[in-house]
């Protein structure tokens, strides 16, 4: 369809949703509201011409509607190791590991953008984002942002920076074409570019991004490097070569868990403001209680009952009481736990206070009853949460917080923040902290046990205080 077969276009808001009245010849009008437009387009709005321009293309290009406060990975494997496990629908997994720094923006500020789609390939070059891309479009509903990382594979093997640039202005026009944000992230390159040439051409790349978002308001670049690059090493000037923070670098390449967590804590400090779709904490104590809501799969979640419970492991519980229903695992041997309760918010906050002489891995976890296992039918919903603050670690590889259930022979774990064993250790003090492990729906009968834990992972002689607050774990309808 033409351009000027699109007629011009009024605005008119109902129950306080903007909508445009579309009037395409020989068609009936309709309302298309501009919630599901590009919002940067919305938002530099110049007139109907403009707003119905941009509905044209939508037309034209038959895209799916764009969801708001959602969220899609594209790029190398800076943005595949997000996600690790059995594998869901669209490129997403299991397991929410604790190296990227999505989960922990999301954790650190309320879970604000849902990830509805990973199509980053680890060792993928910029000229694979457009394929990347093709599989995005394929999905419904499309995203509102998409997060891009890529070109440290084409600077070190010896693709141009203008070329790999372009290749990622292309991909940000079509994004822009579905309605989509893009979000590129500055390269923060490899140690492995250890020549005056490669650091030139790094330079060069990140300085053509920059550019690429000073020239068009609608796309944005947050800023990688200035996080996790050791402004000061002397390999800049020497070699010359990047530097890393010390503990920020698996390998030269890859983020570390605390590198994940500086990059969630500076992204939540820049990123442009998104609303809240839906907060996941419960709002009264009354919803805990599983007599007045038979969603809620476990009990005590808010530990006010403050003894009764078990312990066990090969450490000593030196203090206080496990909570009503929950069960300690007090980790490797020459680890100690104390346990404390004290009141909060809502109900109590639960503080283990944990040291340990070598590697070890303390657990607090709950069984759902008989009653609510047997219950749990194909398809069923279930997702835990808890609140989490951690001070004076050493140490503290991370913090795990998983959901899982077993069939009888297989067992599914669903993981946030989870800190791989190859990992360096993650921060040593954070939150308030929101841990939601993706939903888990059920596949096949759960014989053997529907459960929910938080682990504090040690890596050697260290320890840390946690605090954890209103855990949940409960049945979803949707």
């Amino acid at each position: 369809m033409p351009a000027n077969d699109l007629l011009p276009i009024e605005i008119k808001t109902l129950n306080s949703i903007d909508y445009a009245v579309v009037r395409v010849p020989g068609q009936p009008s309709f309302l298309l509201p501009i919630d599901t437009l590009q919002r940067a387009v919305v938002a530099d709005i110049g007139g109907a011409a403009e707003l119905a321009a941009h509905i044209q293309t939508h037309l034209l290009l038959g895209t799916a509607p764009i969801t708001r406060n959602t969220c899609a990975l594209l790029g190398d494997s800076r943005n595949d190791q997000a996600f690790s496990g059995g594998a869901l629908s669209n490129g997403l997994k299991r397991t929410k590991t604790a190296l990227h720094w999505l989960h922990w923006f999301n954790a650190l500020n309320g879970q604000k953008l849902a990830c509805i789609a990973n199509y980053a390939v680890s060792g993928s070059r910029t000229s694979d984002l457009d394929g990347q891309i093709t599989n995005l479009l394929a999905t419904s509903p499309l995203p509102q942002f998409a997060f891009i990382w890529s070109g440290v594979n084409d600077l070190t093997n010896s693709v141009s920076a203008l070329t790999a640039y372009t290749n990622v202005s292309a991909a940000c026009t079509r994004l822009l074409s579905a309605g989509i944000t893009p979000v590129v992230f500055l390269e923060s390159g490899s140690t492995s570019m250890n020549t005056s040439g490669m650091v030139a051409a790094l330079f060069e790349y990140n300085e053509r991004l920059r550019g690429l978002a000073h020239t068009n308001r609608q796309i944005f670049v947050f800023d990688t490097t200035s996080t996790i690059w050791n402004p000061t090493g002397a390999a800049w000037t020497s070699t010359p070569a990047p530097v890393f923070n010390t503990g920020y670098s698996l390998d030269g390449t890859h983020p570390t868990n605390l590198a994940g967590y500086k990059l969630g804590l500076a992204f939540g400090g820049w990123f442009p403001g998104v609303i809240l779709g839906v907060d996941s904490r419960p709002a009264a104590i009354g919803e805990f209680i599983f007599a007045n809501n038979p969603l809620n799969a476990i009990v005590n979640g808010l530990f006010t009952t403050t003894s009764g419970g078990s312990s066990g492991g090969s450490g000593t519980l030196a203090s206080g009481t496990v909570p009503a229903s929950w069960s300690l695992n007090t980790g490797a041997s020459g680890t100690s736990v104390s346990l404390a309760t004290a009141g909060g918010a809502a109900g109590n906050v639960l503080t283990a206070t944990i040291t340990t002489t070598q590697a070890s891995t303390v657990k607090l976890s709950q069984d759902v009853t008989t009653t609510v296992k047997n219950a749990a039918a194909i398809n069923d919903i279930f997702q835990a949460g808890y609140e989490i603050t951690v001070a004076g670690g050493t140490a503290l590889r991370g913090i795990n917080v998983i959901h899982e259930y077993n069939d009888g022979t297989n067992t599914f774990t669903y993981y946030d923040l989870y800190c791989q064993a190859s990992a360096a250790d993650g921060p040593q003090a954070f939150g308030p902290i929101l841990c939601i492990p993706s939903a888990m729906t059920i596949t096949t009968t759960p014989s053997g046990w529907i459960t929910t834990r938080i682990e504090a992972v040690f890596s050697g002689a260290g320890g840390a205080t946690i605090s954890i607050a209103r855990a949940r774990f409960r049945k979803r309808l949707y």
